[in-house]
């Protein structure tokens, strides 16, 4: 990937997101690979209140779930399996008029994938690898699901698979249970993260359902917490980032305060969240600031792509970066501490 230093049409934010390229050998490429080990994140800018009360419904049980204590949450009971409805809609994607969004239906996690759900996939892996067509999105035609083509950007072993999510400090995932349990595990590569959701009954969800969520529909809120929804109130209160936050904490730690509309937490912050999306480069178009598929019915970035969108900002970024309108991307098989995913659901 591109460094953002030398980028000028990137403006400048002061974090810097390190990538290891995984691989199924699990041997970690030279930190000056184009790949994406020790390249610069890209971030598009960005520029808040209490939400709505919304039920966390625990919607369809899930392999992840079965046994967990509940560790999420402020007070660390909350079940981290809870995955709220959220009621269809239209919204404008980042904020833009030119670039309506349509969707249907679905449920959306409402943390992202804790250490203690990793842990039971890595319990059941390799056996667990998603079958070719599996995590198909119903509402969506053009969705085929899983490619048997990305078999072999998985790890190749149990080993890999919990070596890969300890790629560099700080380091969420334990081998055993502990008190990272409820926390957000990180290091995630897109396609173990679409594999982990669709062993886990769901899929990634597309840019277009997550900005959906994180803008509280037609709302289109500055923040998921936004409340008027133009409030551009950021602080410690609602979201781990920096300063103060030097590493991710428990999934809901700032619930909920810093929840959005449908009852999400860490919408912004903490970490990054893998989407189903390509990252597709529009030709003249300044970094992160079009869609090439419009209008949106339902719609994701299926083209050919080399990377993968990545939203919500982390524990590392600025405030400005947690903004619902800011995008950026990496590459599907580069792992980095500030990266991890929620799974989206059938309704």
């Amino acid at each position: 990937m591109i460094p953002l230093l030398g980028r000028p049409d990137a403006p400048w934010l002061p974090f810097v997101l390190a990538i290891c390229a995984c691989s199924s050998s699990g041997a970690r490429p030279d930190a000056t690979d184009a790949g994406g080990d020790g390249a610069s994140v890209r971030i598009d800018g960005g520029v808040s209140a209490q939400p709505d009360d919304a039920g966390a419904d625990a919607g369809p049980g899930r392999a992840s779930c079965v046994g967990l204590p509940p560790t999420c949450g402020p007070a660390g009971t909350a079940d981290c399996c809870a995955s709220p409805p959220v009621a269809g809609g239209t919204c404008n994607r980042s904020n833009d008029a030119r670039f309506p969004a349509t969707v249907s239906d679905f449920r959306l996690d409402a943390f992202e994938i804790s250490v203690g759900r990793y842990r039971k996939f890595t319990a059941a892996y390799p056996g667990n690898k998603p079958k070719a067509g599996a995590g198909k999105n119903p509402n969506d035609p053009s969705d085929k699901g899983w490619d048997p083509a990305w078999d072999g950007r998985l790890p190749a072993t149990q080993q890999l698979a919990v070596a890969n999510v300890k790629c560099m400090a700080p380091i969420m995932f334990s081998d055993v249970p502990g008190p990272n349990d409820g926390k957000p595990v990180n290091c995630l590569d897109w396609y173990t993260a679409q594999a982990f959701c669709i062993w886990d009954g769901g899929r990634l969800p597309t840019e277009a359902e997550w900005n959906y969520a994180a803008a509280g529909g037609s709302e289109q809120r500055a923040y998921p917490w936004s409340n008027p929804p133009s409030s551009d109130v950021v602080d410690a209160t609602f979201a781990v980032f920096a300063p103060p936050a030097t590493a991710p904490a428990a999934g809901g730690s700032k619930s909920p305060k810093g929840d959005g509309k449908y009852g999400h937490a860490d919408l912004a912050g903490n970490v990054w969240e893998w989407t189903v999306d390509n990252y597709t480069v529009v030709s003249g178009a300044p970094y992160g600031s079009t869609y090439s598929v419009n209008p949106c019915k339902d719609c994701a970035d299926r083209g050919a792509g080399t990377s993968r969108v990545i939203r919500g900002g982390a524990y590392d970024a600025n405030g400005p970066t947690l903004g619902t309108i800011v995008r950026n991307d990496q590459k599907p098989d580069g792992r980095a501490p500030q990266i991890g995913a929620r799974c989206a659901r059938s309704p």
